[in-house]
């Protein structure tokens, strides 16, 4: 369960390519780009549909399901939201799809010139992982603000179950919570 709401963002307008197939690879992954306001590539995502088994690292349910796989969101202008956008494209591909919101990655900062890792802002956007060790250190990296090393976070099985949110009372309660313990710090 989260202990923080999930952000929620609006669909990017300006997809460049919404399903670009690669039918000589064995996959069929589909490749998703998102342009700037100056017409410039700012966000990659490649994907596919894969069906999860019951009780692994990325569905510890008891029931198969059919989840969208983001095998990489790469922006090439980091900070500037581009991979939250994606992250909200392939939410709504997953539902268009039939896999009812389910999405799964493998969290890594391979993809960035910078090292900028990327597990908060899943973690921000509602994933989680069934590793409970990484999850801690995420959590505390959000509430506090300081930065874990980048080898700590390599490699974080994270995935996203629509049924996990949590109710609209437990949010406001949280937001009240952190507002009165601003106050008293």
């Amino acid at each position: 369960m989260l202990k923080f709401p999930p952000i929620k963002y609006r669909m990017p307008q300006n997809i460049v390519s919404k399903k670009f197939d690669y039918d000589n690879m064995v996959w069929n992954y589909k490749l998703y780009a998102f342009k700037d306001k100056n017409a410039y590539v700012a966000a990659l995502m490649n994907a596919q549909i894969r069906f999860l088994e019951p009780h692994n690292k990325y569905n510890p349910t008891s029931k198969d399901i059919k989840s969208f796989y983001i095998s990489f969101i790469r922006s090439f202008d980091e900070g500037k939201g581009y991979g939250l956008k994606m992250l909200k494209l392939a939410k709504n591909e997953s539902q268009k799809q039939g896999c009812k919101g389910y999405m799964h990655l493998l969290a890594t900062s391979i993809y960035s010139e910078r090292k900028h890792s990327p597990h908060r802002m899943y973690r921000r956007f509602g994933f989680t992982s069934t590793d409970k060790k990484k999850l801690e250190i995420i959590d505390k990296w959000i509430q506090t603000n300081k930065k874990p090393h980048w080898i700590l976070m390599e490699s974080t099985p994270m995935y996203y179950h629509p049924k996990e949110k949590q109710s609209n009372y437990k949010i406001r309660l949280f937001n009240i919570f952190n507002k009165i313990k601003k106050l008293f710090t």
